[in-house]
């Protein structure tokens, strides 16, 4: 594949990661390929790889594995496949020469996390370096991780840079003072939930607000290393945290030296939300003219990094809107833009009322694409706090091949959330596919409840006022009958009663609701009816 005019040379790519992280070139294919996406090898998985893709070999952790890999991908004409150093060899270089791949590699010590960061920001870089908005990092952080190396000399530790909301901006190369909390952190790109509400309930970050000092913070957990920690502050606007993990205490000329060389990264977060909040704005006008499919979609499309070979739309929300969990509602935005990551696909997210919509550009392919984003929207949800994973929801729409089509992919988003809110025993990801009953029944009944327009007496309302004026139990034997397909001992049993006294209400519920049960229209109705009354519609159900 020859260089695409729109997509960067592999060799391009790499080498600008090469200036932040050691690679190293073993094979060049025989022509220079063009790199449309950073994607994680998964052995399970190796068709997921695509045309022009720069594959990152995690997992693979031995010359043979290597060797699998190449003969796996070489046939989708992937751009590159970087592996680690220590799993190259010369049959390995001859299987990669063979298949025309282009092979590069890393030390044993360097970070998949650091290596994937690298190479999106050079990725995104190299084919708008005048616009290096983003998913995954946005533009100003890559100079944090200098700011973080220059951190770690001055305490004499591991430090990361991290938000007000405990989310990862970048980490020193310096991993000598490496405990779990640390791994964790930088694997999961926030701190562990469990950490961060520790340090909350015991008044740290009030601390950190009114004494403006490192605070220096004795091992707590198991395996763990002591912390000294320090708030990042411009002009009394809190901007994030710069922990670091040591040995021992520093002393106070270590102290006062991180404390000044914060003062240069708190600078550098200000102008970078400063130049952030402008970019965020931007990008959410152009995502809701996208969905909106308003005039100058096309173009909204190409400035947000879409190429538009084909999309889906997912809406992110919360199972109950009203929670009272502000964990949930308040950070979920944020926390899904904080994973788009996760996708390695052109992503962009933005927030409407209470949700959010990310609309992924998946490609042509509506097999894979339904495959990647079923599996990467489960991700999301199992990255998120455990507080949100009880409430959170994702839909899924089907392929949009174009731009056009997105506002209709966005109104799919919309009805499968719909339904998943309409019961609580349905999964918290699903697509319209994997939901056809439930999604045709509630949109029945919906149809049923608009259609009646309040001017149609429902079937079941003189069952409905018997209860209300009599305190019977009428209409939940009917439901408990229906339910159990017309089993009286089931129906009986479910309601705690005897067969015969389930025979006797159901003879009565007969005759006060002119109702023939063995008649499938009437079974019909009624079973309508009070799924339109689960619903909550107000058309039907009444009660006189």
């Amino acid at each position: 594949m020859s260089e695409a005019a729109d997509a960067p040379a592999v060799t391009t790519v790499l080498g600008r990661a090469a200036a932040r992280v050691p690679l190293h070139e073993v094979t060049r294919a025989s022509e220079v390929s063009a790199v449309s996406d950073v994607v994680i090898y998964e052995r399970l998985d190796a068709g997921g790889v695509a045309r022009g893709d720069l594959v990152l070999g995690v997992g693979l952790s031995s010359h043979d594995a290597v060797r699998r890999a190449v003969k796996s991908i070489a046939a989708s004409l992937p751009s590159a496949l970087v592996v680690r150093e220590e799993c190259v060899d010369d049959a390995t270089v001859a299987a990669a020469t063979a298949a025309d791949l282009t092979l590069w590699s890393v030390p044993p010590q360097t970070s998949w996390a650091r290596l994937l960061t690298c190479l999106q920001e050079a990725l995104r870089n190299a084919i708008a370096p005048e616009r290096a908005v983003d998913a995954f990092i946005e533009p100003a952080t890559a100079d944090l991780f200098t700011f973080a190396d220059l951190l770690a000399e001055c305490v004499g530790g591991s430090v990361t840079i991290e938000d007000t909301e405990s989310r990862l901006l970048a980490y020193s190369t310096r991993q000598d003072e490496m405990d779990p909390v640390r791994q964790a952190t930088i694997l999961g790109r926030h701190v562990p939930s469990d950490i961060v509400e520790t340090d909350r309930r015991e008044g740290l970050f009030r601390r950190l607000q009114s004494e403006r000092q490192p605070i220096y913070l004795d091992v707590t957990e198991p395996g763990g290393l002591p912390r000294l920690v320090v708030m990042l502050e411009w002009a009394g606007l809190p901007l994030g945290y710069a922990w670091a993990a040591v040995r021992e205490r520093p002393s106070a000329d270590r102290q006062q030296a991180f404390q000044q060389a914060a003062k240069r990264v708190a600078l550098q977060l200000f102008r970078r939300q400063a130049e952030s909040d402008h970019v965020s704005r931007e990008r959410r006008a152009l995502a809701l003219a996208l969905l909106g499919g308003t005039a100058g979609a096309d173009d909204a499309a190409e400035r947000l990094g879409l190429p538009g070979d084909g999309f889906q739309v997912l809406r992110v929300g919360v199972r109950d809107r009203a929670t009272e969990d502000s964990t949930v509602n308040v950070s979920l935005f944020r926390a899904v833009e904080s994973q788009l990551g996760i996708f390695h696909l052109p992503a962009v997210a933005v927030e409407l009322d209470t949700d959010c919509y990310v609309i992924l550009d998946v490609g042509r392919d509506v097999d894979l694409g339904r495959q990647r984003a079923l599996r990467n929207a489960n991700e999301l949800v199992n990255r998120m706090p455990s507080a949100a994973q009880r409430q959170l929801l994702v839909s899924i729409s089907g392929h949009a091949p174009s731009v056009a089509d997105l506002p209709q992919a966005r109104r799919e988003a919309d009805q499968v959330i719909r339904v998943l809110r309409s019961d609580d025993r349905l999964p918290r990801v699903a697509d319209l596919a994997s939901i056809r009953l439930p999604a045709w029944n509630l949109a029945a009944i919906e149809a049923a409840a608009a259609a009646t327009n309040g001017s149609l007496p429902g079937p079941l309302d003189p069952v409905v006022a018997h209860d209300a004026r009599r305190g019977t139990r009428f209409l939940p034997s009917l439901r408990a009958y229906l339910e159990a397909l017309g089993n009286i001992p089931a129906a009986a049993a479910s309601e705690g009663v005897h067969p015969n006294t389930m025979r006797y209400r159901l003879r009565r519920i007969a005759e006060i609701g002119d109702l023939d049960l063995e008649d499938p229209a009437h079974w019909l109705a009624a079973l309508m009816h009070l799924r339109t009354m689960d619903s909550g519609a107000p058309d039907l159900g009444r009660e006189p």
